[in-house]
């Protein structure tokens, strides 16, 4: 029996680790607020990685970043956030993350397709947990 729940062991820390999680770091034009989105585009280049585990994603003031894969972005990872030059939580969900009030973060918008055979995207929210439950889902759809 204890060989048997050494193996069990040993096989499931092979199959959950796979490797260093590849995390990701939004960086936004100063006093950004509202949606944006990265849009899967073979003709863009990747996200750019900075060092050996990040990911870098600059936002640029019209709110569409576009990227050849959304990979890391459906990968597990962790990620970071920074408006200008101010620090933010990224990535949070209702119900999952507990922030104050008033704290304007990154937080995970609805992903689907931007036309029903088209590009696949992702959309992200900037501002406080009450700004983002106040928005309405057509504010998540990408510019075409």
């Amino acid at each position: 029996m204890g060989r048997l729940i050494h193996g069990l062991l040993c096989l499931s820390f092979v199959a959950g680790c796979s490797g260093p999680a590849q995390s990701v770091h939004y960086v936004l034009p100063d006093g950004y607020r509202g949606c944006f989105w990265v849009i899967h585009d073979p003709a863009a280049p990747d996200l750019p990685k900075v060092g050996n585990a990040w990911f870098q994603a600059d936002v640029p003031a019209n709110g569409v970043v576009r990227a050849s894969s959304l990979s890391p972005l459906d990968a597990w990872h962790e990620s970071t956030a920074v408006i200008g030059t101010t620090r933010t939580g990224a990535d949070l969900e209702v119900g999952k993350t507990i922030v104050a009030p008033t704290t304007v973060g990154v937080w995970l918008g609805p992903h689907g397709r931007v036309d029903p055979d088209g590009r696949e995207y992702r959309s992200f929210f900037v501002g406080t947990e009450a700004e983002f439950v106040a928005c309405q889902p057509e504010r998540f759809q990408p510019p075409r």
